[in-house]
């Protein structure tokens, strides 16, 4: 077999998980099986487990994916960017991911992953992980902002909770309604009642 190119390798790896996305989504993980992703990829058995070696490895491989395609660690983490900005270029990264077509299947993936963290120690550990990422960054991003003046006193931990829930909480009322949720006009308005609320500069 010829040896495949490093864009190659990474473009098979993409389609697998995009196909187990496709599975997961619909089935969940207990219902969801290998073949079914096979299937889906429409590629041979052997193809993908060269690539992943267990179900389990594809789902919590597209766990750590999720977060990243959401872009809010690279947004929240941009040191060229101010405080404000960086708040605002996440909220930015977050509705374009809605907007995504693979958004709806992530979601009903990412709910299910709820349900098995409490079953399954492997997923509920990458689940804790990445939450605790994505806490830590706004937490981050907050306090910094904070200690420079840029925003007023408040706790830090707190607000990160806070926000990363309601960005949870209309995932959940967009997978039971989509026509419930106008992700631009609900970032538009977190946007402008956080920066008002939080800017030491009204006028800014």
């Amino acid at each position: 077999m010829p040896k495949l190119t490093p864009e190659t390798t990474s473009a098979r790896k993409t389609q697998i998980l995009l196909a187990a996305l496709a599975c997961f989504s619909d089935g969940g993980y207990t219902r969801t099986t290998m073949d079914e992703i096979v299937r889906q990829a429409g590629l041979s058995k052997g193809s993908i487990y060269t690539y992943f070696d267990s179900k389990k490895s594809l789902y919590l491989t597209l766990l750590e994916k999720l977060l990243s395609d959401t872009g809010l660690i690279t947004a929240l983490g941009s040191p060229s960017l101010s405080s404000r900005q960086r708040l605002a270029a996440a909220m930015d990264n977050m509705i374009a991911f809605t907007t995504t077509p693979a958004y709806r299947e992530y979601a009903a993936f990412l709910m299910d992953a709820w349900t098995m963290s409490q079953v399954n120690p492997d997923i509920r550990q990458k689940l804790t992980v990445n939450y605790s990422q994505l806490r830590d960054a706004f937490q981050q991003l907050i306090q910094s902002a904070i200690d420079k003046g840029e925003f007023i006193d408040v706790n830090a931990a707190a607000l990160a909770q806070v926000f990363i829930a309601i960005f949870d909480g209309l995932m959940v009322q967009f997978i039971l309604d989509p026509d419930a949720v106008d992700w631009k006009l609900a970032a538009a308005t977190i946007q402008r009642s956080w920066m008002d609320g939080l800017s030491t500069n009204k006028q800014s």
